[in-house]
């Protein structure tokens, strides 16, 4: 039953979106923004009757009955047998993440414990779904899982504690050279390509969910909205606007008839990769509302890398403007094969 409430309230979000969105175009576009946008009958009925009354967006309320309910985090500490719990390092919409000595070897550790949400349990599915994931890997540029179960209550998972900087802090510092930004890119495809031939998409490559360590290398960090599609994952192709807005891409929007697929996992390297060199992303999405945001993922057109970086080879700019395609047919279709043109081109570099 909360699932289902939990899935009525993100059918209601995507309504209000694409209604905000096509409020906004002449007769004309909106027909072909909805014939493009709206696979859903259901949903495209919804939003043509919102159309049709002319309702202003800021009165498109969520039904009280969806309203999250507000989530208090407590100052203290959690208790996790086993482990010394020392302070908060990060919070998220769904988990917490400390850092803590483990009692057993002294080790220090990052422990995520779970925060499921009051009105629905997909927080703690994901995050079970994060913790069997995390199991199946082993590879240098992904965050080793060293323990999971339940504790006072508490979901939690264990990880090894990564020395360094996320992307986004490291790419803020100063600017970097192309070189070293294709070496990132290509750790992270290295470690993307083993995520997808283990049968996992992960659906949020961004900056911040990437670690640059101590030495000098890249390690995804955070798996808590994977999308599993051979074990019939339920939620992986319902319409949830599952992902960081800016970064999903267009099929992740629920608004397209592609399915999500390990070449929306591209897409968003691509971003990663424009964004590293240029300090921005190929659309604008600043101070935009979620809407805005919406459009741009769908028909905005992009900025190619060429016209911000006329000093890069045109091989690197059609690379990575193919990544970031609206059509997933476009882009690299494997981590592996991103991987491979990026070498080649850095290899050009070199000449």
């Amino acid at each position: 039953m909360k699932r289902d409430s939990a899935q009525s309230e993100n059918r209601w979000l995507l309504i209000r979106s694409l209604f905000e969105v096509a409020h906004d175009f002449e007769p004309e576009l909106r027909k072909i923004f909805l014939d493009a946008a709206c696979t859903d009958l259901g949903i495209r009925e919804e939003v043509e009757r919102l159309l049709a009354s002319d309702k202003n967006s800021a009165e498109m309320l969520l039904p009280f009955e969806f309203q999250p309910r507000v989530i208090v985090c407590s100052n203290e500490l959690p208790v996790i047998q086993g482990y010394n719990i020392e302070r908060l390092l990060d919070s998220g919409g769904a988990s917490n993440v400390y850092l803590a000595t483990s009692q057993h070897s002294g080790r220090h550790v990052a422990v995520k414990v779970c925060r499921p949400r009051a009105f629905d349990d997909q927080s703690l599915w994901r995050f079970r779904k994060e913790c069997l994931a995390l199991s199946k890997f082993s590879h240098p540029g992904i965050v080793q899982l060293i323990d999971s179960g339940q504790s006072n209550g508490c979901s939690y998972l264990t990880m090894e504690l990564i020395k360094g900087k996320s992307l986004d802090a490291w790419m803020k510092e100063s600017s970097q050279s192309v070189v070293t930004c294709i070496r990132f890119v290509r750790e992270i495809l290295c470690a993307l390509s083993h995520v997808h031939e283990s049968g996992v998409i992960h659906r949020d490559i961004k900056p911040k969910n990437i670690m640059v360590t101590e030495s000098g290398h890249t390690k995804i960090i955070d798996f808590g909205t994977i999308f599993m599609p051979s074990q019939d994952d339920p939620d992986g192709q319902d319409g949830n606007l599952i992902g960081t807005f800016a970064y999903m891409s267009p099929e992740q929007t629920g608004t397209c008839d592609e399915p999500i697929q390990t070449t929306s996992d591209i897409y968003q390297v691509g971003l990663i990769l424009f964004e590293m060199l240029t300090g921005r992303l190929p659309y604008q999405v600043n101070n935009l509302s979620m809407a805005n945001v919406l459009k741009a993922i769908l028909v905005q057109h992009r900025t190619r890398l060429k016209d911000v970086r006329p000093d890069l080879s045109d091989d690197l700019s059609e690379l990575v403007d193919r990544a970031v395609s609206i059509q997933p047919s476009r882009r690299p279709q494997s981590a592996r094969d991103f991987s491979d043109d990026l070498e080649l081109i850095e290899a050009g570099l070199f000449l």
